[in-house]
């Protein structure tokens, strides 16, 4: 827009200009610090009280917009409020909330045709910083609406404030342009050479509120994230799951106990045992949700490493920084093996240190060595108190004092979670003089037919030991599988007394909700899967299905600027057998509803003759529709030829058009 055009101020902001910028800056609310959300609420309602008061016979005040100093001021303030809150001004946190502020004051500062369609290109990058926050499919549908409205505002500026289509009219036709280009987003998005990584992996160093497994176990801490509904990840296997038995999420390892806290050991420098596999490995892919930590969890044993993470000598999964994005990584591991390993002393040493006290425990410990001949009978021993003495399993243990815990929780409450039992487990084989250790991580997890995957949730966090013995190495033991054997096989769900403590996703009963609730986790899946994660591997093998194998990437380039080729060609070909409409004028369009009126009573407009004497004729014909006729032609005529009718113009000619219908119905 260019010449004195672009110059020519405006009363008001176009309506789906406004619409589509409210709903960008409201939807950031969630997003950004609350100060920011009451500046952009007062900035849209100074807007919208401004152009409503600017509309004929408001009764709204007409407020001012304020000028370029005052402005300044706020922009001034809001960058050191911003810098305040961030301690910079970049970043994905602070980058947008200033670039949020800064959108805000372009609404309360546009005042020309040329600021407003800056406003609408300003709007596009405003849409993109979405996408740093969430690239869920629901959020995606969201922002068609404002990206529809922003291509209906700028279909308006062409045709100046005055003689534009309709709101309606421009954001039909928006809707009209935007989807042929649908198949040309989709051949480019398939075909275009992907980059590795995910598609909108963009990391943010802010950290953010997540849940997960910590790098502690204190009692009480897993109980309490196991009530969380929250998904921890999802695994699709290259065929059938394994049984319930063999699904144990590694996590962090825990060896270091001060008496109320497990905590883990740094590894050094040493490289992983090496594990001796028995059977056939299994592959598998994992979709894993942010955490803020900095471990990958895969099943016992993993046998391979994905991508920019290693194993560590207790065989935990570390990534190279915390995770703060969703991650989908491949991985393998094999449920039967054995670890070929020798204990350093640093490791024997921190494998059977016992805290001060616990004189019960360490008795108890005493007698099942002085009866056992071999290390394994102790182990025994130990699961079969378990499973005789009347300890109960359940999310509500009792609160255990802050010395001598595990004797209390072992001879007198003995009600309790599994990071009671795997501590207390641990805790009974050092004093019995065999070297053993906490693993937290995940137990199960519900597999959904619809995607053939399984759905592991925070609910399925878990705790167990391992015991090292000699010529065997590190030997997983889960002494909740002693109390409460159903928690292997059926869940957590089936293990509790009162599973009412658990949200209905995590009781999995049968019925119309769950059903819904795996169609929906299953098309989440799917999202990630192949529009998040569509990365090299994946465009791949969809390249491998279409018969496609090893393509080149000078080919695969060749091949899209071919397919895009094809289907522009094919848009232009259907163009002109189905020009698209552009849709009428409403000044036209009540006109032109006027005069089918009219021929419909046999009063038709002839060749040649003007719109002035064809109205002049039907007066004479019908003197007593003149006035109408006479202020009905008077108006359409202005609209069409005056040089600036104004928008009073056109109200005033449709409400004169439609008195003039209705004396067509009544009269003729």
């Amino acid at each position: 827009m260019r010449g004195p055009e672009a110059k020519t101020p405006i009363t008001r902001l176009d309506p789906l200009l406004f619409g589509a910028l409210a709903i960008l800056l409201l939807l950031h609310l969630p997003n950004l610090p609350a100060w920011v959300g009451l500046f952009i609420v007062q900035a849209l309602v100074w807007r919208a009280v401004h152009d409503r008061g600017q509309q004929a016979g408001s009764r709204l005040p007409r407020l001012p917009l304020p000028n370029k100093a005052f402005l300044g001021t706020l922009l001034i303030l809001m960058s050191l409020f911003t810098y305040v809150q961030f301690s910079t001004v970049l970043g994905r946190d602070a980058g947008t909330s200033l670039f949020v502020i800064t959108s805000a004051l372009k609404v309360l500062e546009t005042r020309t045709l040329r600021e407003a369609r800056i406003l609408a290109l300003l709007g596009f990058f405003l849409l993109l910083t979405h996408f740093l926050f969430s690239q869920e499919p629901l959020q995606v549908l969201l922002l068609l609406l404002p990206l529809a409205l922003l291509l209906g505002a700028l279909l308006g500026f062409g045709l100046g404030e005055d003689r534009s289509l309709t709101p309606r009219a421009r954001l039909s036709l928006a809707g009209r342009l935007l989807l042929p280009t649908l198949p040309l987003m989709l051949a480019l998005f398939v075909l275009f050479p992907r980059p590795p990584g995910p598609l909108w992996g963009v990391h943010t160093p802010e950290k953010r509120a997540v849940t997960g497994l910590s790098d502690h176990m204190e009692p009480g801490q897993i109980s309490r994230l196991t009530l969380s509904g929250e998904l921890a990840f999802r695994a699709n296997f290259d065929g059938p799951p394994p049984p319930p038995a063999q699904r144990y999420w590694r996590g962090p390892v825990l060896w270091n106990y001060d008496g109320k806290r497990w905590t883990r050991m740094e590894d050094g420098i040493r490289p992983p045992p090496v594990e001796d596999t028995l059977g056939e490995p299994l592959h598998y892919t994992i979709t894993l949700e942010p955490h803020g930590q900095n471990w990958l969890f895969a099943l016992d044993i993993p046998v391979s490493v994905p991508r920019r993470s290693r194993l560590t000598r207790a065989l935990e999964l570390a990534y190279f920084m915390p995770l703060e994005d969703r991650l989908r990584y491949e991985v393998s591991s094999n449920p039967d093996y054995r670890l070929d390993t020798e204990l350093s002393r640093h490791e024997r040493r921190a494998a059977t240190a016992l805290p001060d006290g616990l004189p019960r425990l360490k008795a108890l410990a005493a007698t099942w060595r002085a009866q056992s001949t071999r290390n394994s009978q102790i182990i025994e021993q130990a699961l079969q108190h378990f499973n005789r003495e009347p300890f109960r399993y359940t999310l509500t243990p009792d609160t255990l004092p802050p010395e001598g815990g595990m004797d209390h929780f072992l001879f007198d409450t003995r009600n309790g979670f599994c990071e009671h039992y795997a501590s207390a487990f641990v805790l009974l084989m050092r004093a019995a003089g065999l070297p053993a250790r906490v693993v937290t991580g995940y137990l199960g997890g519900e597999y959904n037919p619809d995607g053939q995957y399984l759905i592991v949730r925070q609910s399925d966090a878990h705790a167990w030991a391992e015991v090292w013995l000699e010529n065997e190495g590190w030997v997983r033991i889960d002494p909740t599988a002693a109390i409460a054997p159903n928690r292997i096989e059926m869940g957590l769900a089936g293990a509790l007394e009162d599973p009412s403590l658990l949200s209905a996703s995590d009781r999995r009963e049968p019925g119309l909700i769950r059903w819904a609730s795996l169609k929906l986790d299953a098309g989440y899946n799917a999202w990630n899967e192949w529009v998040l994660g569509y990365g090299p591997e994946q465009q791949q093998k969809f390249l491998e299905t279409l018969g496609l194998r090893e393509i080149k990437l000078f080919s695969l380039g060749l091949l899209t600027l071919l397919a895009a080729g094809l289907l522009i060609a094919g848009g232009l070909l259907l163009s002109r057998h189905w020009p698209a409409r552009l849709p009428r004028d409403p000044v036209e369009a009540d006109w032109q509803r006027i005069e089918r009126r009219l021929a419909h009573q046999g009063l038709e407009r002839q060749n040649g003759e003007t719109v002035r004497q064809f109205t002049q004729r039907i007066a004479r014909m019908h003197p007593h529709l003149r006035p109408a006729l006479t202020r009905t032609t008077d108006l359409y005529l202005r609209l069409n030829y005056a040089r600036t009718p104004g928008a009073s113009t056109r109200l005033r000619f449709r409400e004169a058009a439609r008195a003039l219908q209705r004396e067509l119905r009544l009269k003729l």
